[in-house]
């Protein structure tokens, strides 16, 4: 995707003001330079002073090509100080998208922050300290700064990753004999994945850990159901190895 940048705001105002004042010496200076040379051919400066119609239309026949010099220095101006407005009325519309996308990336992470906090008062075994809340709403929403909220692909492939490490576990479980599934194994391959995105599960007991994996797949689930619900992520097999 296409992002358009625009300059500093000083470069721009710099440009524009020396590209004005460039047009206005220079015009002045060709301008003069050719009312000088007009006058010093036609030797009007030896004529009197007149205000007479006819003194005001030789005149004017006399410095017909320096009136249109002067018209045309102010058009040019006016073209120059036209386009000049458009860029700084662009870079402002751009910087109130900007601070409107950032102030509603900030509003959203606040809603997104709050409901996990509400959430994790639900389950006694989890703790905001083992939860990266930035790190998992980013995750989720990794152009939310630019003011777009959709649920990113990696995040489902995040979700999918721990789907899977459920059904490896429920596949190993089923082939076990005499209750010989080995849980450390499944243990390092979930708190690995869910690492991934933020949450630190850490190493416990078997019973301890199965306890806390429930509460934490309930906490995604949650959290899914309540900011990702219409973005096709998957929902959590069933354990089958606890």
């Amino acid at each position: 995707m296409t992002v358009l940048k625009m300059g500093k705001p000083e470069k721009i105002y710099n440009v524009f003001f020396f590209s004005m004042g460039a047009i206005a010496i220079l015009g002045l200076f060709v301008l003069l330079w050719s009312l000088v040379s007009t006058m010093i051919v036609t030797k009007s400066y030896e004529l009197e002073l007149c205000f007479t119609s006819e003194c005001l239309v030789n005149a004017k026949k006399i410095y017909k090509p320096q009136i249109d010099l002067l018209f045309g220095i102010v058009s040019l101006a006016g073209t120059v100080a036209t386009i000049g407005g458009i860029i700084v009325a662009v870079h402002t519309y751009m910087n109130n998208v900007s601070t409107n996308a950032l102030s509603n990336h900030i509003a959203h992470l606040q809603v997104f922050q709050d409901y996990m906090v509400i959430e994790l008062s639900k389950h006694d075994r989890l703790s905001i300290s083992s939860v990266d809340v930035y790190g998992w709403y980013n995750s989720i929403f990794t152009e939310s700064v630019q003011g777009r909220v959709r649920v990113s692909d990696s995040y489902k492939q995040s979700i999918q990753s721990i789907n899977n490490v459920i059904l490896q576990s429920n596949s190993e479980s089923q082939t076990a004999e005499n209750g010989s599934f080995r849980y450390k194994q499944h243990q390092t391959r979930m708190t690995s994945t869910l690492n991934d995105f933020g949450i630190n599960m850490g190493f416990h007991p078997r019973n301890d850990y199965f306890e806390i994996e429930g509460q934490v797949l309930a906490l995604i689930s949650s959290i899914n159901n309540a900011f990702c619900s219409n973005s096709e992520v998957i929902h959590f097999e069933q354990r089958q190895y606890i």
